[in-house]
C-alpha cells in the first residue's frame, strides 16, 4: 500500500511485521496444542513461546537465498529459539499457517473498517435529524423535481450504511475460518491418530475450524455472483440470499433443489464427482441458461 493513502491502523495491520507476528501466534498455538496432545514436548513449546521473536530485517535476508517466505520465517525464529525449535512448524505445512494469520488479518481490517462505519452513521445521523426540515429540490432524470428535505437525504444514507455494515459484518463471519490440517489437509499430526492442532487453536484466536474446502455463490440483483464458478471436487458450494425476494438454488437435472428460501437464508450442497452442473433459480430463471442461471465446474 501506499503509504500516504494509507490509513495508520489499516497499515499496521497489513504490514510485514504485523503478518510475521501472526505467524509466530499460529505457530505457538499450534505447538502448545500439539504438547497438550503429548504430540510436542511441553519444554520445547514454551521455549517457542518464551524465545520466538520477529526480525522482519533477518526474515528478508534469508528469504533472498532461500526464495520460500515461510522457510525463511521459521529459520529466523529457530535461530533465537534454539534447539527446541526442532518442534516448531511441527507437523503443519505452510499454508496451515498463512490461511489462519490471514484469516485474522482480515479480522482485524473488518473490525476497523466496521467501527468507522458506525462513527459515521453517527455522525450522519445527527445531520439528518439537524436538517430534518431543511428543503432542497429533489431530482429525478437529472433534472429537478418534487422537493424534499436534506435530512431525508441523509437519512436515507445512514440506513444505506447500516446496510453496507451488515454485509460486512456476514463477511467477517465467513472469513473468520482457521485452516491447520497438516501436510496435504489430511488433519493428521505426527505421533497421534486425530486432528488436534486445528481444534484446539482456532478457538483461541475466535475462528471457526475449517471442515473442508468450500465456496461462496451470492444470490444478489437478480442474479448468481459469480455466475460461472469452478471448484475441485469434494467442495462445498454455499448459496446465500441477499435479496429481498424468495430464491432457490435448483438443478437443472434434478440433482438437488434447495426451495425458495427467505434473505439472509442459505443452502449448501457437497460436489464429490467432477463434471459441469448447470442450475438455475426456480421462481426467476428455468432451464437452458435464463436469466438467473449458474454453472459449477468441478475438477479432479
Amino acid at each position: 500500500m501506499i503509504a500516504r493513502y494509507t490509513h495508520p491502523e489499516m497499515g499496521r495491520i497489513w504490514s510485514d511485521e504485523r503478518r510475521y507476528e501472526l505467524w509466530l501466534q499460529v505457530e505457538i498455538a499450534a505447538a502448545e496444542a500439539m504438547a497438550a496432545a503429548g504430540i510436542v514436548p511441553e519444554e520445547a513449546a514454551r521455549a517457542i513461546r518464551e524465545r520466538g521473536a520477529i526480525d522482519v530485517a533477518r526474515i528478508e535476508a534469508i528469504e533472498a537465498t532461500t526464495r520460500h517466505d515461510v522457510i525463511a520465517f521459521t529459520t529466523a525464529v529457530s535461530e533465537r529459539v534454539g534447539p527446541a525449535a526442532r518442534w516448531l512448524h511441527f507437523g503443519l505445512t505452510s499454508s496451515d499457517v498463512l490461511d489462519t494469520a490471514l484469516a485474522l488479518q482480515m479480522r482485524q481490517a473488518s473490525d476497523l473498517v466496521l467501527a468507522g462505519l458506525s462513527r459515521l452513521r453517527e455522525v450522519v445521523a445527527s445531520r439528518a435529524f439537524e436538517h430534518r426540515r431543511t428543503p432542497m429540490i429533489g431530482r429525478t432524470h437529472g433534472v429537478h423535481a418534487e422537493p424534499i428535505t436534506f435530512g431525508l437525504k441523509l437519512a436515507l444514507w445512514c440506513t444505506e450504511l447500516g446496510r453496507a455494515a451488515d454485509r460486512i459484518e456476514r463477511a467477517r463471519a465467513g472469513i473468520s475460518v482457521g485452516k491447520l490440517s497438516g501436510a496435504v489437509g489430511t488433519y493428521e499430526f505426527p505421533g497421534s491418530d486425530v486432528p488436534v492442532a486445528g481444534e484446539e487453536t482456532n478457538p483461541r484466536f475466535g475462528l471457526q475450524v475449517s471442515e473442508g474446502p468450500t465456496a461462496e455463490v451470492q444470490m444478489t440483483g437478480f442474479a448468481f455472483s459469480p455466475r460461472n464458478l469452478v471448484v475441485q471436487a469434494g467442495t462445498t458450494v454455499r448459496w446465500t440470499n441477499l435479496d429481498s425476494a424468495r430464491h432457490s438454488s435448483t438443478s437443472d437435472d434434478g440433482l438437488w433443489d434447495s426451495g425458495l428460501f427467505e434473505q439472509e437464508g442459505s443452502f449448501s450442497f457437497a460436489f464429490e464427482t467432477p463434471g459441469v452442473y448447470l442450475y438455475h433459480c426456480s421462481a426467476h430463471g428455468g432451464v437452458g441458461g435464463a436469466a438467473m442461471s449458474g454453472q459449477v465446474t468441478v475438477i479432479p
